[in-house]
C-alpha cells in the first residue's frame, strides 16, 4: 500500500536525523529536519497529501496512521531519553506524539497559504517544537 511506503520513507529519514543525534539539541534538529523533509515532499508531490488525508478520513485505515505516527514519537522520544529528566519523560512523550500529530495540520495549512505566509507558518512550528523540547531538558 502506498501509505505504507511514505511511512517507510518517513521512518528512514527520521532514524537517519536521530542516528546522528549525540545531544538534544540535534535531536531538535533532526525533528526540524523531519518536518522540513515532510513539507517539501508533499509540495513536491501533492497526491502524498491527497493519499494521506484519504487514510486519515478512512476509519479502517485511521487507525494505522496514528500508530504509524506514535511509533515516530516513540522513537524519537526514545532517542531523546537521555536528556529528560525521569519524572518528566511520560509528559515528554505525551508532547512528542501530539507534536507529531500535528505537524500534518501545520504542513495542510502553510499548503493553504501563499508562499510568505506558509514559510512562517512552518518557521513558527519549528519553533514550537524547539520550545517544547526545551522546556523538558535536564
Amino acid at each position: 500500500m502506498l501509505h505504507n511506503q511514505w511511512i517507510s520513507e518517513l521512518d528512514s529519514v527520521l532514524g537517519s536525523g536521530l542516528g546522528k543525534a549525540g545531544d538534544l539539541d540535534e535531536i531538535c534538529n533532526a525533528a526540524v529536519a523531519l518536518l522540513d523533509y515532510y513539507y517539501r515532499r508533499i509540495v513536491g508531490d501533492p497526491a502524498i497529501l491527497d493519499m494521506v488525508n484519504a487514510v486519515q478520513a478512512d476509519k479502517s485505515s485511521k487507525g494505522a496512521d496514528i500508530a504509524a505516527t506514535r511509533r515516530h514519537a516513540d522513537q524519537f522520544s526514545q532517542s531523546a531519553r537521555p536528556f529528560i529528566a525521569e519524572e518528566q519523560f511520560e509528559a515528554f512523550q505525551r508532547v512528542t506524539f501530539l507534536m507529531f500529530q500535528l505537524a500534518s495540520g501545520a504542513v495542510r495549512l502553510a499548503l493553504s497559504l501563499g508562499p510568505d505566509e506558509a514559510d512562517a507558518v512552518i518557521n513558527d512550528y519549528k519553533i514550537m517544537i524547539r520550545t517544547q523540547l526545551a522546556a523538558f531538558a535536564r
